[in-house]
């Protein structure tokens, strides 16, 4: 295939080898027979591999995995139960007692609280790094350092790392380079072409298109393969074929949804900005944003979530604002075909001093009009009972 875009309609499937089935038929089985004991006793030696038992997939799975592996430029790609799964099974890999991680401190949410709950119960030591850090990030690393976490751009702040300086620095002192890709998907941004050991994503979002499924998935070089593998066949996060079916099924258009949310949030972002009632717009692909030029540098394309900071206004005003949209569901998540909005809290007062003052809300631009989309927003935003706003 000559192109990204074209191969999305490809991969995963095989009409020859499914009984000329457009699409990868569903295959559920917990349990795979042998015709001869000896066969068996090969397959399962040292452990069970991914035809003796359904717990390390089916055909349908591997379909999908294979499919994630030729967009990430991967050796590898399992999928997981979800993407929380698959973080976790990203850093558990790598990491045991007496080690330590560097983490962003505006990772996702689930992310930080999986590290500040678990890691201590597993004695594993761990940093929170500023994500603008590049050489700076050498002061961090200490002798039992195994791991530096990217995520980018960044949750609530949508901060954009310097992923190539990062990974070049991993190697240098030997570590790993896990980053999470979820916003921008392999069509957007090809991180092991720029280095990342390791790249985690939620299928729930832009992959799966539908908000329909939750599944993760981590895509790996072959140096990676024991240590992960083995993880996950300790682990049993496994996805449903029921799911990977779904998934495969949102391949064929990921494209075609990307560039819409990608233009429909890039307009929305301008016309944002532009008001009055709006303090910054945390739009990666919007020029006047703080890291635009790596976005630039390193991007094809933008996803359709981001952050905006409005003038300060009382809660109960906006809350009541929020209730009052139309277009936008109040809900978690993103990546699916519906515009959804929430109000967010960043974590600490070290994230929220790189963010402007204000009241902070997420949105997450679906497939509706664009034109539809502004006027909801418009039509609610202006009523907000704004504080010091002249």
């Amino acid at each position: 295939m000559t192109t990204k875009n074209t191969s999305l309609l490809y991969l995963g499937r095989d009409p020859k080898k499914y009984d000329r089935c457009v699409n990868t038929p569903i295959y559920k089985s917990s349990t795979f027979i042998y015709e001869k004991v000896e066969d068996f006793l090969h397959d399962d030696f040292p452990f069970h591999t991914d035809y003796t038992y359904g717990r390390s997939g089916t055909a349908t799975t591997h379909a999908l995995e294979n499919a994630i592996s030729t967009l990430e430029s991967a050796d590898h790609t399992i999928l997981t139960s979800s993407g929380m799964s698959a973080i976790i099974l990203a850093l558990l890999s790598f990491l045991q007692a007496g080690d330590h991680a560097l983490i962003p401190d505006a990772s996702y949410k689930c992310t930080k609280r999986f590290v500040e709950e678990e890691f201590p119960r597993l004695g594993i030591e761990y940093t929170y790094y500023d994500p603008n850090l590049t050489e700076g990030i050498r002061a961090l690393i200490k002798q039992n350092t195994k791991i530096i976490y990217m995520e980018s751009p960044g949750s609530g702040t949508f901060e954009i790392q310097d992923i190539a300086k990062l990974t070049a620095i991993t190697k240098e002192y030997g570590l790993i380079s896990i980053l999470d890709n979820t916003w921008a998907t392999p069509l957007f941004f090809q991180g092991m072409q720029h280095g990342a050991d390791v790249v985690v994503q939620s299928l729930s979002k832009y992959f799966s298109g539908h908000a329909d499924v939750i599944m993760g998935a981590v895509s790996y070089k072959n140096q990676g393969h024991n240590a992960i593998r083995s993880r996950f066949r300790n682990y049993g996060a496994i996805a449903s074929p029921e799911d990977a079916y779904l998934v495969l099924r949102g391949l064929r258009t990921l494209s075609v949804r990307l560039n819409q949310h990608y233009a429909s949030s890039i307009a929305i972002a301008e016309w944002l900005e532009k008001q009055p009632y709006v303090n910054q717009v945390m739009h990666p692909a919007l020029p006047s944003f703080k890291h635009y030029s790596l976005w630039k540098q390193y991007y094809t394309g933008a996803a359709g979530v981001f952050g905006v900071a409005l003038k300060k206004s009382d809660k109960e005003s906006l809350y009541k604002c929020i209730n009052e949209l139309k277009c936008f569901n109040i809900g978690l998540s993103w990546g699916g075909f519906e515009s959804l909005i929430i109000p967010y809290e960043l974590q600490t007062p070290s994230i929220r001093s790189r963010v402007m003052e204000g009241n902070y809300i997420r949105l997450n631009i679906g497939l509706e009009s664009t034109q539809d989309l502004i006027d909801d927003l418009d039509k609610c935003l202006k009523k907000l009972n704004y504080i010091n706003h002249a």
